[in-house]
């Protein structure tokens, strides 16, 4: 594997920590299906989000960015490495401290810590990272929409001891996970194909390129409003999410200018080839599925049915969107290595999530229909969750063997 020691052991253990969400997304399941009456049901989704966005998702990101963009000759912010410590051991403890405890003192003090530390992190690569390409402004934009979200989490404290779980607190979480989901994420993993591809996108003229950034971010901040509507029925906040989405999908069509060029430059049949047409078209109805949400008839299901629609969206983004695509990125490179026992991991955890997410939103949907469903759904659940955790084991342990 390329790269230094330290940057092998910060890629193995944001593995690991994919690892452990996935065995925690299991437990989740296994409950569903058959209670296990000692399970801290609600703490541990919250050990598992924040395990999966904070401890996989961030922790990928940062190394690929550094991977990318930062040359070989130019010096390091000595800062750096600590905080990519202080992260690890923050999120390790919150292993321990959100299903025995919940998010509680011990919790915030330790997401307040990984705040900190992501802040300088975040406030280091937007300095370092420098340029007026389109791929520079993806990663500096999704870095101010990381900085955007943890001004959020750090206000929640104040919220909970003045207001109390009410309609505001949860607000504020959906304002912390979009800017998250649809800031940090999509536009770092953006930045970051850019960049890996640039010189074959110089063939793309730089309008379309740019023009798939400006449409995605102007969007970016009025799309929140989708997030608040399970709360309000004011036609203001459908108006502004209908146009955010309308506009994140006018922006596929630059995508789909931009994917051709790309996908003629991957040998065919290719596990890249696959890789990136899976990812892509995860994208694609995940943009769908948010301008679908604006209808009100739609939004109104999707939260009457949030076991189903909201959690199979949930999923959507971060399994099939985000964690392929971050596998993609550290796979081309060079920063994970996948040989028959990675690639046979791969197809695992492929294979699971699309059972899992035909399940969740078939199964919705026959609700809505008012069509007879099977009932074992949750058993399917549980075992294709099962081989995903499989799946991430297999690609984790082939880091670990004939080194290189």
């Amino acid at each position: 594997m390329n790269g230094d020691r330290s940057t092998s052991f910060f890629i193995r253990y944001a593995l690991f920590l994919l690892l452990i969400s996935a065995g925690f997304g299991v437990l989740l399941r296994l409950h569903l299906w058959r209670p296990i009456s000692q399970l801290p049901y609600l703490n541990l989704i919250q050990g598992h989000s924040h395990v999966a966005f904070l401890g996989w998702g961030y922790l990928a990101a940062i190394l690929v960015i550094r991977r990318l963009f930062l040359k070989e000759n130019q010096p390091r912010r000595p800062l750096y490495k600590p905080m990519l410590y202080i992260i690890i051991v923050t999120v390790s403890a919150m292993l321990v401290s959100f299903p025995l405890y919940g998010y509680k003192v011990f919790s915030i003090a330790l997401l307040t810590l990984f705040g900190i530390s992501s802040f300088i992190l975040s406030i280091g690569f937007l300095k370092d990272v420098k340029g007026h390409s389109a791929d520079v402004y993806f990663i500096h934009y999704g870095l101010y929409c990381y900085l955007l979200s943890s001004l959020a989490t750090w206000s929640l404290p104040y919220v909970v001891i003045n207001y109390g779980k009410e309609a505001l607190y949860y607000n504020i979480v959906y304002a912390y996970l979009h800017f998250l989901y649809n800031g940090f994420f999509v536009f770092i993993l953006f930045g970051c194909l850019f960049k890996l591809f640039e010189k074959s996108l110089a063939d793309v003229p730089e309008k379309t390129q740019r023009s798939f950034f400006y449409f995605l971010a102007i969007a970016c901040v009025p799309a929140y409003a989708l997030s608040v509507l399970w709360s309000t029925d004011q036609r203001v906040y459908y108006v502004t999410g209908g146009i955010a989405a309308c506009l994140q999908t006018v922006a596929l069509y630059a995508l789909y200018r931009i994917s051709k060029v790309v996908i003629r430059t991957l040998k065919p049949r290719s596990l890249s080839h696959g890789l990136y047409g899976f990812f892509i078209t995860a994208y694609v109805i995940k943009t769908i599925a948010q301008l679908l949400s604006a209808f009100p008839y739609v939004a109104k299901q999707t939260t009457a049915l949030k076991p189903f629609f909201i959690i199979g969206y949930l999923h959507l983004f971060t399994l099939a969107f985000m964690t392929v695509c971050l596998l993609f990125l550290l796979y081309r490179t060079a920063l994970i290595r996948l040989s028959m026992l990675g690639k046979s991991g791969l197809l695992l955890l492929i294979i699971g999530i699309l059972v899992t997410e035909f399940t969740l939103f078939g199964r919705g949907l026959l609700v809505v229909l008012q069509v007879p469903a099977f009932e074992n759904h949750p058993v399917v659940l549980v075992q294709f969750s099962l081989l995903m955790l499989i799946g991430i084991a297999l690609i984790f342990l082939d880091q670990f063997r004939n080194r290189f």
